[in-house]
């Protein structure tokens, strides 16, 4: 058999696994077909390859566009949301900001009014007169947006150089986009100039007898559409101000809330860390006795009271389900997805390392590859199939008919499992000893 060499990739392109079968297919389209026209091509397509797929594999390929984020609609909305949110917070701190320096240079302009109206006395036109404020304006708008952009840079700088590899993404680069810099240029001289052309109207209405004889206070001299104007630039920052205050009392409020709920968890004094034995080359059966050699490690630091494996850990945004149904209730091919339950596969002491109670036996070494199989599930799965009685002892299977039985050791209580404000909802523990591949 031949192969043939049809392209090479970049560095940066990884892979989690070699056996990884998700897929996401990003399709770019000609600017003279329309998105229907390319997901009918598609659909016909996807019917080709699911032709000899079995029934319950048989699904419809979309075409999304690369403008909407491919997961689920409610995180996508819950994320639009926050989105907005952020976006509104930073509107309104720039509109405090806008109206600080407009008071600023409206302060300004008040101080010097005698010196402009002595230059109007002699002869200059008003325009003349404005033109230095407006410069001025336009200067100090430029320093704070090239400042503004340079400080921005290095806190995206800093942040990426902090953050956690497994939060962004291979090949992703985080930087400035060019768009980002012209909206900022662009709104830093609209305000700009706005504020100096504001300032200047208001200099130029001045009354030249009262502030050349100098017989006048200042405030009075001012007139009252500076002093009108002065009042409300201090209407508008008190105002959009409070509407801040609130709102970051609202935020600590729900804080609170959420850190007073029990997410089933010690998650006090827990350290998180990444292992991947897919892209140091390791085979599915190499990979418990790799891992049981790291966590003896970790044990061994002074300090450390327990350490486990877990291939999905609380709150970390991943999610996966299986069909698990009792062994005296059917369950086939067809029918498997209304028995999906969310599941991790964990080591043993993984409860002992969240502080969690288990009815019944934790997983042990021994649950390995040719143990019979094992699992441990919570109190509502244990309730919905079992309810008034002992699940300890109970099988489940995993898989249509004739698949393997799994044995209930262990209850363990509910948890939050992604989200704090999420319901209590079925859940379930395999050993990782007997799924190594998911490691």
């Amino acid at each position: 058999m031949t192969f043939s060499t049809l392209a090479l990739l970049e560095p940066e392109w990884q892979f989690r696994a070699p056996n990884e079968i998700w897929l996401r297919v990003i399709v770019r389209v000609q600017n003279d077909i329309s998105v229907p026209a390319a997901e009918s091509v598609l659909q016909a397509a996807g019917s080709r390859i699911a032709s000899g797929a079995p029934p319950q594999f048989a699904s419809a390929l979309r075409l999304v566009p690369a403008s909407s984020p491919l997961f689920d609609p409610t995180v996508r909305a819950a994320s639009s949301r926050l989105a907005l949110l952020v976006a509104g917070e930073a509107a309104l701190v720039l509109l405090i900001a806008c109206a600080n320096v407009a008071t600023l240079l409206v302060v300004r302009a008040a101080s010097r009014r005698r010196e402009l109206g002595v230059r109007l006395a002699i002869g200059a036109s008003r325009g003349r007169v404005a033109r230095p404020m407006v410069t001025e304006s336009l200067v100090l708008g430029a320093a704070g947006c090239a400042a503004a952009l340079l400080v921005a840079n290095w806190t995206i700088e800093a942040v990426t150089a902090l953050a956690p590899a497994s939060v962004i993404p291979p090949g992703v680069t985080i930087a400035l986009d060019w768009r980002i810099g012209m909206f900022a240029a662009g709104l830093s001289f609209g305000v700009a100039l706005l504020c100096g052309l504001l300032t200047a109207w208001q200099v130029s209405r001045v009354d030249l007898l009262p502030v050349v004889k100098g017989t006048t206070p200042n405030d009075a001299s001012a007139g009252m559409g500076m002093l009108s104007l002065r009042r409300g630039l201090v209407v508008v920052q008190v105002a959009l101000s409070a509407v801040l205050l609130v709102g970051a009392g609202l935020f600590i409020r729900t804080l609170g809330a959420a850190l007073s709920v029990a997410p089933g968890y010690d998650i006090n004094r827990v350290l998180l860390t990444t292992v991947d034995f897919g892209a140091a080359g390791m085979t599915p059966p190499a990979v418990p006795a790799t891992g049981e050699r790291i966590l003896n490690e970790v044990r061994a630091i002074s300090g450390v009271d327990a350490a486990a494996f877990g291939h999905i850990v609380p709150f970390s945004g991943a999610f996966v389900a299986r069909p698990a149904a009792p062994e005296s209730e059917p369950m086939s091919a067809d029918d498997a997805d209304r028995f999906l339950v969310p599941y991790a596969v964990v080591s043993h002491a993984y409860f002992q390392t969240l502080g969690m109670t288990s009815r019944g036996r934790d997983f042990t070494t021994a649950d390995g590859p040719q143990a019979p199989p094992v699992m441990i599930i919570n109190e509502t799965l244990a309730q919905r199939h079992w309810p008034g009685q002992d699940a300890l002892g109970k099988r489940m299977r995993l898989a249509a008919a004739p698949g393997p039985l799994y044995e209930v050791i262990g209850v363990v209580p509910d948890g939050k499992y992604v989200s704090l404000t999420e319901a209590q909802h079925p859940y379930m523990y395999l050993p990782w000893g007997q799924s190594p591949v998911h490691a």
